[in-house]
């Protein structure tokens, strides 16, 4: 049960910072274009 725990903090960390990379920085890298 406590893997299970692991994993959705885990998730709840790197999912943001996938956002972030996907969505954030081209956004503003293209002059907030996208």
């Amino acid at each position: 049960m406590n893997k299970i725990i692991l994993i959705i903090f885990a998730l709840l960390i790197v999912l943001p910072t996938i956002y972030y990379f996907i969505i954030y920085k081209p956004t503003k890298e293209n002059g907030g274009r996208v």
